[in-house]
């Protein structure tokens, strides 16, 4: 039984948290997971600040969301930059369950290009999503370290080739028992240079 403790699954863009949230969402003891929400992303954001977290539209954004019964969470995923340190803001709020996902990052860039090249956005250079994947990834690895009990990391490489097993860690982390029935929810993506590292 869910103690009300929510969960987020955190990775960058194009990194697999939909995959990974597919999967999550499909558990039967899982009653929900939300896909980039983003009007509680803001509320989120704007209620550390004083003059923001009175406001009536934030406060019943988290109270909905903090009053969902059973086992729930959301998945957000993070563009390249400064904006993508701010996950730190739901560990200062919450203290919840992570399962953080992370990806080859020649092949997220690859993919992210590819996604991006069109966009209105326009595209972040390799240099600085490098960076940010350097960084993103490096807190993410250590956190689970220091909190193994409510955190673990994924390597979307192993989630393609192994998913019972590298999917252990998250059931535990949920609380939840294993789903050995997910292997029908992978597919196998276009970019894939770090798969082919991890079978070679």
């Amino acid at each position: 039984m869910s103690d009300g403790t929510p969960f987020f699954i955190l990775g960058m863009r194009r990194s697999g948290t939909s995959i990974l949230r597919e999967i999550i969402a499909s558990h039967p003891e899982v009653d929900e997971c939300l896909f980039e929400p983003h009007d509680l992303w803001h509320a989120i954001m704007m209620d550390h600040f004083k003059r923001f977290e009175a406001r009536p539209y934030v406060r019943e954004i988290l109270k909905d969301f903090e009053t969902k019964p059973g086992l729930h969470g959301a998945k957000f995923v993070f563009n390249p930059g400064v904006e993508a340190l701010e996950w730190v803001w739901l560990e200062r709020k919450y203290k919840p369950k992570f399962i953080f996902i992370i990806r080859d990052q020649s092949d997220v860039f690859a993919s992210y290009a590819k996604q991006d090249r069109r966009s209105v956005r326009g595209m972040v250079s390799e240099a600085e999503h490098l960076a940010t994947w350097l960084r993103l990834s490096g807190d993410w690895m250590r956190f689970p370290d220091e909190h193994g009990e409510r955190a673990c990391l994924i390597r979307y490489e192993d989630l393609l080739t192994e998913p019972n097993a590298t999917m252990r860690d998250a059931w535990r982390v949920l609380g939840v028992s294993p789903d050995h029935d997910i292997s029908r929810k992978i597919r196998m993506p276009e970019h894939r240079k770090g798969l082919a590292k991890c079978s070679a």
